[in-house]
């Protein structure tokens, strides 16, 4: 069966969009008041040893499971694995949901802070905190509420946008987007470091979150960091599983993989896959099995595996059930 679904059109597109799945709103503005309250530099190393150690492995099992599948976050774990394993899938994917639900008002937030910056910044410098809550609709001197429909006009603007650039493609909008995006976030990140040690008590700012207040840690304190390190590399959301199925298999990969079939096929027990043998004939399947060169479970793996060759008629009736 031939792969017929979007690819990434270089590597480094597929890198950039990537890492702006991972680098956000969440880095610039949570991380560092999580830093304070758990003990600076301590939760620093905290937060690396948990992405190091788990966020890591969790994404390349993502990606992993996405490529081999070449499906869907929820249909990929059904072929993997079996039917029950579904939820998996449908919970990332209702992760994912409930993340955009807010994150659009967010971005939504940001849109409106660039125009408000650029057509009355005197207003915002005067009062940011009432600048703020007059956004969302409430006036905090009088008690004044009203419909935030600014807010949500905003809002609105940046999930259209989202939604034309997932429209116009893998190559054709997400990638190409952040070929420009993510180098003018950097730049953006670098002004803000350049204007973060311009402010009174940088250095102080900086010197706790060098040095380690272990006093500050407990259970909360990892719990916190795991969270954030999920948050920031986007796990559990579905998206390195959607990703997976658009990287381009090598040719090296294709041909690997079709001689694997072709040798398998020659062999007398190649009528069907090991797992089918398993059940028709237990005595000719265990003694495959026993062989090192037709492992008993390519079915799940071996063989899902094999479906990048985009050459192999029987892996396609071979799914669990």
């Amino acid at each position: 069966m031939e792969n017929n679904r979007a690819q990434w059109g270089s590597k480094i597109g597929f890198i950039l969009a990537a890492a702006g799945s991972a680098v956000g709103l969440g880095n610039i503005w949570k991380f560092p008041g999580k830093a304070f309250e758990g003990g600076g530099g301590a939760y620093i190393l905290i937060y690396l040893a948990i992405v190091v150690l788990i966020g890591f492995p969790v994404m390349l099992s993502e990606l992993t499971i996405g490529r081999a599948a070449q499906a869907n976050a929820i249909d990929s774990f059904h072929k993997l694995g079996y039917r029950g394993f579904k939820w998996v899938g449908v919970t990332g994917v209702a992760v994912a949901f409930i993340v955009t639900s807010y994150y659009c008002h967010v971005g939504g937030w940001g849109l409106r802070y660039v125009v408000s910056y650029i057509t009355e910044a005197q207003t915002v410098y005067a009062d940011p905190l009432g600048y703020f809550y007059g956004l969302l609709g409430y006036n905090a001197a009088t008690g004044e509420t009203w419909f935030p429909l600014t807010a949500l006009l905003f809002a609105a603007v940046f999930m259209a946008v989202n939604a034309f650039i997932i429209i116009k493609g893998v190559e054709g909008g997400i990638e190409k987007f952040n070929k420009v995006g993510m180098p003018a976030l950097f730049i953006i990140l670098i002004v803000l470091l350049a204007r973060t040690i311009t402010l009174d008590g940088a250095q102080v700012g900086f010197a706790y979150m060098l040095s380690c207040d272990w006093s500050k840690v407990g259970f909360n304190t990892f719990l916190s960091a795991l969270g954030q390190a999920f948050f920031s590399l986007s796990l559990g959301m579905a998206i390195m599983i959607t990703y997976g199925p658009s990287m381009r298999t090598s040719a090296r990969t294709r041909r690997s993989s079709a001689r694997w079939i072709r040798s398998w096929r020659s062999s007398p027990a190649s009528s069907s896959c090991p797992r089918c043998l398993r059940r028709s004939a237990p005595r000719t399947s265990a003694r495959a099995a026993a062989s090192p060169s037709r492992p008993s479970r390519a079915c799940s793996s071996t063989w899902r595996a094999a479906r990048f060759s985009a050459c192999c008629s029987i892996c396609c009736s071979c799914s669990p059930r």
